[in-house]
This record gives structure tokens, sequence and C-alpha cells, in this order.
């Protein structure tokens, strides 16, 4: 699942790229990866996405898939939601960036999901592929990860696994590796990216592992209803958020709703300061990386080794 941050000529973070999904095929036959892209830009070049890829994962033409799905944001909640402006939306509530309600982003970005994953069930139906993935992976295409864990030692096909987006870390047990962006001190939340509060407790979508047993219903986010029109989800948001009404929140009582359990996973990614972002050569409007992002998260990847085999994997990338 991609949006349009795919950074060009940049063989430093192509390099991340490349080492990032080699930890998660760790124990599996790299032949067996395919990787999808979704984009969501004006002006759309297909080979040019797919030569990038194929020279950043060292992968044939048949195992990359470059597809552009370029809706507004504020057109993909108006389809869910019968009044999609910030009118609506709950005082109570942090609106996203540029003071939109978040159900733009995240229906945006679900919908892209949505495209993704059709093309990974096209990819099963083909006579030469003769079989269906392990692992549906969703990750974001410019954030620079470093680590994560092997697929291979993640065994339990009935659980997703992501990091936290927000979570207490009272008594101090869970690693900040575990966490995206943030952790808390005491009843006293420090953030890098927003900040959560206590007794808040949801995933992170920057990076989710799926396995294909249950990715069906991870990857049906986009079904979820307009959260503000609905008075259980409402009542949800307030409760298992804390009223922090973001994406991952609403990604959580998604799962929720479809009876999934999430198991966190370490992830280790490098801080890129404004200057490394400026000076890249990106496509789409939206290049950032997060600057104000100063920790660099230290992780060692899982290495455990399960007893099941990994037949094949997809990288899908946002």
């Amino acid at each position: 699942v991609g949006l349009p941050r795919l950074f060009l000529g940049e063989p430093k973070l192509a390099r991340e790229r490349r080492i990032f999904a080699q930890s998660l095929m760790a124990g599996a036959e790299w032949k067996n990866l395919h990787v999808i892209l979704v984009a969501g830009v004006d002006s759309f070049d297909q080979a040019e996405f797919e030569d990038v890829m194929k020279s950043t994962y060292g992968l044939p033409a048949s195992h990359v898939h470059a597809i552009n799905h370029n809706i507004a944001p504020a057109a993909s909640a108006a389809k869910h939601c019968n009044n999609s402006n910030s009118t609506a939306w709950p005082h109570n509530w942090p609106l996203c960036p540029k003071n939109l309600p978040c159900t733009h982003s995240f229906y945006a970005q679900w919908e892209k999901a949505s495209v993704c994953y059709g093309r990974v069930k096209e990819i099963e139906t083909q006579p030469s592929f003769g079989s269906k993935f392990n692992f549906v992976i969703k990750m974001r295409v410019d954030w620079p990860f470093v680590t994560g864990p092997s697929l291979i030692s993640l065994a339990d096909p009935r659980i997703v696994y992501a990091r936290f987006r927000c979570v207490s870390t009272k008594p101090f047990f869970i690693p900040s590796l575990y966490i995206a962006y943030n952790v808390h001190v005491g009843s006293r939340p420090l953030a890098w990216h927003g900040n959560c509060l206590w007794n808040a407790i949801f995933s992170d979508d920057q990076l989710v592992i799926a396995p294909r047993q249950i990715a069906d219903k991870v990857f049906s986010c986009v079904d979820l209803d307009c959260p503000y029109e609905s008075d259980d989800l409402k009542e949800r948001v307030a409760r298992v958020c804390r009223n922090l009404a973001w994406p991952e929140c609403f990604m959580q009582l998604h799962w929720e709703r479809q009876q999934l359990q999430v198991g966190p996973i370490p992830v280790e990614w490098r801080a890129i300061s404004a200057a490394e972002i400026r000076a890249r050569k990106c496509i789409g409007s939206d290049c950032s990386l997060n600057p104000r992002s100063k920790r660099r998260h230290h992780s060692k990847a899982l290495r455990k080794h399960g007893s099941s085999p990994i037949t094949n994997s997809t990288l899908t990338t946002l």
C-alpha cells in the first residue's frame, strides 16, 4: 500500500528498504517476495515506479506491482460519512493535520490498502502462482525502518502483528522498541509525534504484518462505519482511545469488531533530519518524514525460528 512518498534516486533509503525486507524474510526464500505499491498522484508513470522497485529489492518484473489510486481524502471519507467536514467532528476529538477530521486520512489510507489487497488476491489466482501468500505486510515506504522481526518467528496465524501507537508503560514493562513515537514516564506522556493520553491503548499503522489466514479482516478497515455517526464507535473511541480519534484508533476499533488479537513486535528505525528531507527528490506533495522525531529506537530483531515454513510473502508499502 503506497502513498506518493517514494523517493527516487536515493540509494541510501533504497538500501535501507532492502535490508529491512531481508530482516523480515530471514529464513524464507527471497524469490517468494512480491512488492506492491499503491500511489495516489496526478501524474503516474508505472514503469518508473516499477523500475525503482525492481532495483531496490532485486526482484523480477513479475514480482513488483505499481498501481495508482488517486482519490482525495475528503472524497474517500464522503463515501462513509453523511457529513464529512469538520463541523460534524466532535469538539473533544483532535483534528488531524490541515485541521481536517481524521476520517479523511483513515479512509483514504485504507481504501488504498483495499486496492492493494485486491492485487494480492489477483496474484494468488494466477495459474503460475499456485498457492497463497503466508503474510501480507502493510508498510510506509518513506519511513526508514532498519530491522524488524523475521516472519518465520511469527508463528501464530491468528494474530495481527504491529507496534503500539499508544500504550501505558507504567510500571515500565514495555520496551520502547515496541512503541511507535511515544513512551510514558509515570502519568506524564512524552511524545515525539502527538500526545498519547494515559490508558489509551491502540496499535500503530506504519507497519502491520497480517498472516494470510486473517488478512481479509485486517485489510477491511475501509468498511468501518463513520466513527462520529455511530454511538457504539463514539463510546469505543472514548473508552479505548481516550478520545484520541486518530486513524490508528479507528483501525484498532475495526480490528476489535473483527475479533482480531494484536501481538506487539519490536522494530528499529532511523531518525531523519529536516536537512536530509530537503535534499531528497520525491514524488507527490507529501514527503514528510517527521523531522521532529529525534529518537532512535534500538532493537534486536526477533530471531526465533518456528516450525512453519514460509512459502510466499508480499510486502506492501505505505
